[in-house]
């Protein structure tokens, strides 16, 4: 009972970020700032060792993550620019057909979100759902499922996007096959929540939901000025193969070997998004609307924010640890009869139903349980695949991004609910659900 005070620190400084968040007045980053001195001053850190622990804790994820998020805003700024990203999108619609475009956009988000993220995915191609409502008949929210779940997988779960940077950075597992992994879990939930946009798509035909007369149909028709589509997607993929080749050169190749040497090398995250990011400016440069130089910079102005908002994250984590109560939370579970994995998945759904963020949800997990996870033995590439996925259950209007894709879109709350909140907790207990199964398998790389 005398180390109460340690989960009054987590639960009184929780409440202040979610407080201070759900105000709306400041930047996130400031508020895990001013979150975390309150649980390093209630958990009786002491204080000449405050600014220590939080140096470290902002500098130790830049150094696992620094390059690799700079030259990933950097590489998503050069797509976006060019207009490839939009030119992909209905290249995928015009090759599959209205008959299967719902399986275009789920395509497009799933493999989109990857380099570009979430929001960035959905300000590109959210406005094309109206026109291509009034070319198809196809209701809105049909649309909206299918391509939003399978973007918020991949953009939680799949290295390089911020969030599983950060969880691989806290858990020091291998990004590579982290990257690989998220692919594996999240592969079957985009299929599940795809069938469920078809199934949404045929109950809304059923309640007459139309588009508005005033809309005009989508010309799908490809522009001379715009990037390809093919090119597009294979520099999506070059990054997303070497990082592969590098994770797995272990296993196929001689140990002082030249050949793993350069794998290693050019798998690196960090280097392989430097890669394509010279290769984009050189392959997209006829297609840009400024000077490279210029939409480079704009990349890097772009990646600022977002660092700082993980390393202040980090910092919150940091603070946690260092106070112990990591530690008071395992003694608290030690005797649950709950499987670890469990355990995590429902305080991750917790934490990001009262902060709204994933983000900070997953750090604050992986420190209050990461000691738990030592101390049992379990794996921590399973609890970094949780905090991706786990983000996607019970996925409610608290979290700022449903109200972002309920304004893009124009729908009702109720059926901004039916399109994103439902299927996406679907989706997310499906690569739970094959997490657990990957966790109980003996003998796999890098899990």
């Amino acid at each position: 009972m005398s180390n109460l005070y340690l989960l009054f620190a987590f639960l009184v400084s929780l409440a202040v970020i979610i407080g201070l968040i759900m105000s709306k007045r400041f930047n996130p980053s400031l508020c895990l700032f001013i979150g975390a001195l309150v649980a390093a001053f209630i958990g009786r850190v002491p204080i000449g060792a405050i600014a220590g622990t939080f140096n470290s804790s902002f500098g130790s994820i830049l150094v696992s993550t620094g390059i690799l998020m700079v030259f990933a805003f950097t590489f998503s700024q050069y797509l976006n620019e060019s207009g490839g990203v939009t030119e992909f999108a209905k290249a995928l619609v015009r090759m599959v057909g209205p008959k299967y475009d719902l399986i275009a956009l789920a395509v497009v988000g799933y493999i989109l979100a990857i380099p570009v993220g979430l929001l960035a995915s959905c300000a590109i191609v959210i406005p094309m759902f109206k026109p291509m409502s009034k070319l198809t008949g196809r209701p809105i929210p049909a649309y909206l499922c299918a391509f939003v779940v399978p973007t918020l997988l991949t953009a939680c779960t799949v290295v390089p996007t911020s969030g599983p940077v950060l969880f691989a950075g806290l858990l020091g597992i291998d990004i590579g096959f982290y990257m690989v992994y998220g692919i594996v879990i999240t592969l079957p939930a985009a299929v599940v929540s795809t069938l469920y946009a078809y199934w949404l798509s045929a109950r809304y035909k059923k309640k007459g939901m139309a588009v508005d007369a005033h809309t005009e149909a989508i010309d799908l028709q490809p522009e001379a000025n715009k990037p390809s589509a093919g090119l597009v997607l294979a520099l999506i993929l070059i990054p997303i193969v070497i990082i592969t080749l590098g994770s797995f050169a272990p296993y196929f190749t001689a140990e002082e070997s030249a050949l793993r040497g350069v794998l290693t090398f050019v798998g690196n995250p960090g280097i392989s998004m430097f890669i394509i990011t010279l290769i984009s400016m050189f392959a997209l440069r006829n297609y840009l609307p400024r000077k490279s130089t210029l939409v480079f910079n704009e990349g890097l102005k772009e990646s600022g924010p977002v660092l700082v908002m993980l390393g202040c994250a980090n910092v919150y984590a940091g603070v946690l640890t260092a106070a112990g109560v990591g530690d008071y939370i395992v003694s608290l579970l030690s005797d649950s009869p709950l499987n670890i994995l469990v355990v995590a998945l429902i305080l991750m759904v917790a934490l990001h139903a009262g902060t709204g963020a994933g983000t900070v949800a997953g750090s604050t997990a992986i420190s209050l349980l990461m000691p738990m996870f030592q101390q049992q033995g379990a794996s921590l590439m399973a609890f970094g695949l949780i905090c991706g996925v786990g983000q996607l259950v019970l996925l409610i209007p608290t979290d700022v991004t449903f109200w972002y894709m309920k304004d893009a879109s124009g729908l009702s709350v109720g059926d901004t609910a039916k399109a994103v909140c439902v299927p996406a907790t679907i989706a997310g207990l499906v690569g739970f659900a094959v997490t657990m199964v990957l966790a109980s398998v003996t003998g796999i790389p890098g899990m």
